[in-house]
C-alpha cells in the first residue's frame, strides 16, 4: 500500500512538472526560446549521429589497405623466392614451337638445363575470340627457388615456320598441385585472357621481372606475383631470317624471367572509420553543440532581458507570480481521516435480544 501510494504521488508530481513546463512554453517567451534552442540542438545532434553512423557503416563494407614494411620479412623473401611456372606460346596460327631451350641461371652460374613439356592452352583475346595455342611449359613443379634478385629462367625458341608479324606470348603461374596455394586463384593456371600475357617480338631479347604484392586480410596472406616487361633489345642482325630462308627451329624469340628487384609491396588491412572513432566524433560534436546551446541561451537572454527581474513577461511559474494558480495542476486528493468535529461513520446500534426484556 505504501509503495502504491508513493508511486501515485511520484506520478502526480511528474505530471504536475510536465504540465507546468507545457504551460510555461505556451505563455512565457523565455521558456519558448529555450525550448526552441534545445529542440534545434537535439535535432542537430541526431542528424550528426545518423550521418556519422552511415559513414562508419559504409567504411566497414569495403576493405581498405595501408602500406606496411617489415625488413626481416623482406630479407626472407629476397632469399627464398619461389620461381613461377612459365608457359610460352607462338601467336602464329600455323607455326609451332621448335628448337626451344631453357636454363636456370643463378648468379655467377653458367646455368642448368630445365625440362620442358608441351601442352595446348585456350586463351581469349581482347576482342573475345577464343583460340587454342600450341605451348611449352617449364618449372611446372615449382622446384626453382631464387636466393638472389638476379637469378633468371632463360629461354629461347624457334618455330616450325616463320610468319612475319607474329609474336611470342609468355605467362607466369603457380600450379595448385605443386603447392601454389599461397597466390590468388586466377594465378594457378596460365592466364585465360591474352591481356595477362607478356609479348615478345621476333628477333628480340625481352627481360621480364616479377612484381609482387602481399595483401594481409581476413587473417590470411594473399600473394600477387605478376610479370612485367622490362628492358628489351634486338638480336644480332646475323641471326635474323626471312620467311623464305628461315631454317626450322632457328632462334626467333629470347626472354628471361627474374625476381628483380627482390622486394614486395606489403598491404595491411585497416579500418578507415571504425565505430569507436564514430562515437568519439559524435561525442565531441555533442559537447560542442551543448556549449553552443548554453551560450545561445545566455546571449539571447542578455540581449532581450527575458527572465530578468522586473520584467512583466518573466516566468509566470515563479513563486511570486499571481497567475501561477491558473496553470498549476491542483495537488492530488488525500483522505484526512476522522476528527473530533467529524467522528466519521458510526456502527449501527445493536438490536436488543430476549435478554433486554
Amino acid at each position: 500500500l505504501v509503495r502504491e501510494r508513493g508511486a501515485r504521488v511520484s506520478r502526480g508530481g511528474m505530471s504536475e512538472a510536465v504540465a507546468n513546463w507545457v504551460a510555461a512554453v505556451q505563455h512565457d517567451r523565455g521558456t519558448r526560446a529555450k525550448a526552441a534552442l534545445a529542440f534545434a540542438a537535439g535535432l542537430a545532434g541526431f542528424v550528426l549521429f545518423c550521418v556519422e553512423a552511415s559513414r562508419s557503416t559504409a567504411s566497414g563494407r569495403q576493405a581498405h589497405f595501408a602500406r606496411a614494411w617489415d625488413s626481416r620479412e623482406e630479407h626472407a623473401f629476397h632469399n627464398d623466392f619461389v620461381m613461377p611456372a612459365v608457359t610460352f606460346c607462338p601467336t602464329s596460327p600455323t607455326a609451332e614451337p621448335q628448337g626451344f631451350f631453357c636454363l636456370w641461371k643463378p648468379k655467377g652460374d653458367t646455368g642448368q638445363h630445365l625440362d620442358t613439356e608441351r601442352e595446348f592452352v585456350d586463351v581469349t583475346s581482347a576482342d573475345g575470340t577464343r583460340k587454342t595455342y600450341n605451348c611449352v611449359t617449364v618449372n611446372r613443379e615449382l622446384a626453382l627457388v631464387s636466393d638472389n634478385s638476379t637469378n633468371t629462367i632463360h629461354c629461347h625458341t624457334g618455330l616450325t615456320t616463320l610468319d612475319d608479324g607474329y609474336a611470342l606470348m609468355v605467362s607466369t603461374w603457380y600450379p595448385a598441385a605443386s603447392g601454389g596455394n599461397w597466390v590468388f586463384d586466377f594465378l594457378r593456371q596460365p592466364a585465360p585472357f591474352q591481356l595477362g600475357w607478356v609479348g615478345v617480338n621476333q628477333w628480340t631479347w625481352q627481360d621480364i621481372s616479377m612484381k609482387v604484392d602481399l595483401f594481409h586480410y581476413d587473417g590470411h596472406d594473399h600473394w600477387l606475383p605478376m610479370p612485367h616487361a622490362q628492358f628489351s633489345k634486338p638480336l644480332h642482325t646475323a641471326d635474323r631470317h626471312t620467311p623464305a630462308d628461315y631454317p626450322p627451329g632457328a632462334k626467333v624469340f629470347t626472354f628471361s624471367i627474374s625476381p628483380y628487384p627482390g622486394m614486395y609491396v606489403e598491404w595491411q588491412q585497416t579500418t578507415l572509420y571504425s565505430r569507436n572513432q564514430m562515437f568519439g566524433v559524435v561525442g565531441g560534436l555533442v559537447f560542442l553543440i551543448t556549449w553552443v546551446y548554453a551560450l545561445s541561451v545566455a546571449g539571447l537572454f542578455a540581449l532581450t532581458g527575458w527572465g530578468s527581474e522586473g520584467e512583466e513577461n518573466r516566468s509566470i511559474l515563479a513563486p511570486d507570480s499571481e497567475d501561477r494558480s491558473k496553470y498549476s495542476t491542483p495537488p492530488p486528493y488525500t483522505d484526512p481521516g476522522p476528527s473530533a468535529d467529524d467522528p466519521g461513520p458510526q456502527p449501527p446500534p445493536s438490536s436488543g435480544g430476549y435478554g433486554s426484556l
